[in-house]
């Protein structure tokens, strides 16, 4: 979209005001009673929204509460978690406009008038940028006065906005602390509440009205409205006129409005929306637009020789010429908090496009008389060059010194003396003022100053004190004694929170003053009278010992149990633990495992109370109570205690291993195909070429006959011997190996060497016994007769 020069644009956002309640005069007019229950307690959502200071307008700015987001209340929706960028980085640089949108509102209610007149007046206050936005609503009446005030927040997340979410929690809990982004320090938050209304989703309320009107009903009914996501544009200079691209896809959201309707003989006679709570915050769709204007140079051919034209008819052709034009890649920039400001670095490497253009010449008699463009097709796109351009900076740190001179005023000594009578004085000294010179060290960072500076002073010139001498020789003159008298120091107590109760803190140590007790005496001839005038005067404040008592009460600390995931095939239990600490008074915890008889099993400290630990080499079908002790100081003694009652810390569990395990095995024979027919032998003489002629049965007094697929096969050795090794495998089959289970079941069976004079096979023995009925045989394994069919047969042995 391309801007004209001096154009402004606004971008308007539309608010909706919820109302407030109707002057209690006013509704005292339509209804005589009703009846409401009390609204259950339940989880609400909450909306974390995620938003930087660079958002946010001056007056906004002003209102942020600089604090991590305590307890949930009932009236909490929207928690806007404010961030500025951290010191040595900026945010990101935008080449779009503004997206903050102005905090706009609408203001929809039924004035009900049930006599008199009314006068309704709009609050109007400017807003940002100079834009008059609605405050709020006055309804005068002639029984009372309503306001209606705004209750929703226009501010918008858009730097940050991949961090918004949702969270569901109940009033009275602690909310969770924002997150942590790399780039950003957290400020504060600024939230939105709801009003509660003391109603209840789809039940029916009714009041009582005078007969002439009949009996309403009232209906409270929630329902749920998707709110439309927002487009917003932003001009990308790198961008091709005319083309778009998403940069983020748009997604509505939620809101559920509670509305009031009145029924009067079956018929909804009105409505009435009472409240609006945004449960899902539309994602806005942002979509670059491109501004860039592509130059091409038209060239017209001129030829060289003027054309002739004659009356006679001329010779037309044409002709049609093909060639190929390079075209520059457009390039992208990236603003990068993390490189170095002014730096580039290239991330993706431009490539021209290549476009063909087929131009159609029209030639008379041989000379060009006109040429037009048939075609133009980009053969190759460009790729567009992306280019990182580093905007991180650092504080550059300097320092500003500003000296200033400043007078010493002088001190004046009277000095009084006999030699002179009273009234009189002579000048000793004449005074004279001194200098010094102030210097004031700040430090700056980027050319501002800081708080705290150093101050130095240095004497340039001594002040000269000025000296008087006074006459005090009187006919009746006066003695004067001076003594100096320690003031001893004050002692309050003051209550402080933040110490344990029974201990003491000096807070402020006091210190004893003085003061001077002077005692004049009248004299005549230099003889004291009586009737001496006493004064005091302080010449020191003592200063008052402030001592603080502690009123803090320790409390036990709890470390509870959030969660316990089991491990079946580990044969263990991984726990994840949370430590609450109000006093600071924890000091260690251990789990303790008791198995069904209430026997301790097992005891492992747990090293992070608010982290996990995992319990190993547990028993299957065992029930367990895991319990948690804690270790603490009370009154700075060691303390413990093992939490059994508190629900949270303590957890039974046990572990139901659903798999097939193969044990007790008194004989494993091995089933070979030959010729047709399955073998069974303990052994094996070579490697088969398939595991598909083999199969597994697995003999032992506690089960029946198992028969086993056969998976795989290998020759190894065990124990020093040749074997074979075969796996099994289907699903839920496992092995206790390494005292843990894994997947599928081996089985060993032994590698038998041939041997021309040894049997090991029972139809090759039969037929050695036929052809030498009075040979020696020698066996080298167990024999099977179930590979030789059951048959008739007679055989006659002889020998010894």
């Amino acid at each position: 979209m391309k801007r004209s020069l001096g154009e402004k644009r606004q971008r308007f956002g539309f608010r909706k005001m919820s109302v407030g309640l109707v002057s209690a005069a006013v509704t005292s007019l339509f209804f005589v009673s009703s009846v409401a229950t009390a609204p259950t307690a339940s989880a609400q959502s909450i909306n974390y929204s995620y938003v930087t200071e660079q958002e946010l307008t001056d007056g906004e700015k002003e209102l942020i509460i600089r604090d991590l987001p305590g307890l949930a209340q009932e009236t909490d929706v929207n928690y806007y978690l404010i961030y500025r960028p951290a010191t040595g980085t900026t945010s990101t640089p935008s080449t779009s406009t503004s997206q903050v949108l102005p905090n706009t509102g609408s203001v929809e209610t039924e004035l009900l008038v049930a006599g008199g007149v009314s006068l309704l007046l709009l609050a109007v206050r400017f807003g940002k940028k100079g834009k008059k936005e609605l405050a709020g609503v006055i309804l005068l009446t002639a029984t009372g006065a309503s306001f209606f005030g705004p209750t929703s927040s226009a501010l918008t997340s858009q730097i940050l906005a991949r961090y918004n979410h949702a969270i569901e929690i109940s009033a009275g809990q602690a909310l969770p602390a924002p997150a942590e982004i790399d780039g950003y320090v957290y400020v504060g938050y600024l939230k939105d509440s709801k009003a509660i209304e003391q109603t209840t989703s789809e039940e029916e309320k009714t009041a009582e009205f005078p007969a002439s009107e009949g009996i309403r009903t009232e209906t409270i009914v929630n329902k749920t409205e998707a709110i439309p996501f927002e487009i917003q544009t932003v001009e990308n200079p790198q961008l091709s006129a005319g083309t778009e691209r998403v940069v983020q896809e748009g997604q509505d959201g939620e809101r559920i409005v509670t509305i009031k309707q009145v029924h009067s003989k079956g018929q909804i006679i009105s409505e009435e929306e009472i409240s609006s709570t945004v449960t899902k915050t539309a994602v806005p769709k942002i979509v670059e637009v491109g501004t860039k204007q592509a130059t091409d140079d038209i060239v017209t051919e001129v030829p060289d020789t003027e054309p002739s034209y004659e009356n006679s008819t001329n010779s037309l052709t044409e002709e049609t010429v093909t060639h190929t034009e390079v075209f520059a890649f457009d390039v992208q920039e990236i603003y990068d908090v993390n490189l170095a400001e002014g730096s580039r670095e290239v991330e993706q490497k431009g490539q021209d496009g290549v476009r063909t253009i087929e131009t159609r010449n029209y030639y008379a008699d041989g000379v060009l008389i006109k040429s037009e463009q048939v075609s133009d097709v980009v053969t190759k796109e460009p790729v567009t060059e992306v280019v990182r351009v580093g905007t991180k900076t650092t504080d550059v740190i300097g320092s500003e010194t500003i000296v200033t001179t400043e007078e010493l005023p002088f001190e004046t000594t009277v000095t009084e003396t006999e030699e002179l009578y009273v009234g009189e004085e002579k000048f000793i000294t004449e005074g004279k003022v001194g200098s010094k010179e102030v210097t004031t060290t700040y430090q700056t960072i980027n050319g501002v100053s800081q708080p705290n500076p150093t101050v130095t002073e240095k004497v340039l010139e001594e002040p000269t004190t000025k000296e008087v001498l006074k006459g005090t020789k009187p006919i009746e003159g006066t003695e004067i004694e001076t003594n100096q008298v320690e003031i001893t120091f004050e002692t309050e107590y003051v209550d402080d929170p933040t110490l344990l109760e029974g201990k003491t803190k000096v807070v402020t140590a006091g210190v004893n003053g003085s003061k001077t007790v002077t005692t004049t005496y009248q004299t005549i001839k230099g003889v004291r009278q009586e009737n001496s005038t006493v004064t005091e005067e302080i010449t020191k404040q003592p200063v008052k010992q402030v001592i603080a008592r502690g009123t803090k009460v320790e409390k036990v600390p709890q470390v509870i149990i959030t969660d316990l995931v089991e491990n079946d095939d580990a044969k263990s239990a991984t726990i994840s633990y949370k430590l609450t600490d109000e006093t600071a008074n924890f000091q260690r915890a251990v789990a303790l495992l008791y198995d069904n008889t209430g026997a301790l099993v097992q005891e492992q400290t747990i090293t992070d109370p608010n982290g996990q630990l995992t319990l190993e080499n547990l028993d299957f079908y065992t029930d367990y109570t895991v319990k948690t002790k804690i270790f603490y100081t009370m009154a700075e003694q060691e303390q413990s205690s093992e939490q059994e009652a508190i629900l949270e810390s303590m957890r039974k569990f046990d572990l139901v291993y659903k798999k097939i395990e193969i044990k007790d095995i008194d004989a494993v024979t091995v089933y070979r195909r030959k010729n047709g027919s399955y073998i069974g032998q303990e052994f094996l003489e070579e490697l088969p070429a398939s595991t598909d002629e083999l199969f597994i049965k697995v003999t032992s007094d506690r089960f029946k006959e198992v028969y086993l697929p056969v998976s795989s096969i290998e020759e190894t050795t065990l124990n020093g011997k040749a074997v074979f090794k075969l796996v099994s495998s289907f699903d839920e089959l496992v092995q206790d190996k390494d005292a843990q289970y894994v997947a599928n079941r081996e089985f060993y069976i032994p590698k038998m060497a041939t041997d021309a004079n040894t049997y090991t096979s029972f139809k090759a023995l039969l037929d050695a016994m036929k052809a030498n009925p009075s040979g020696t045989f020698k066996l080298g394994a167990h024999l099977d007769a179930s590979e030789v069919p059951v048959g008739d047969c007679v055989i006659i042995m002889t020998g010894a």
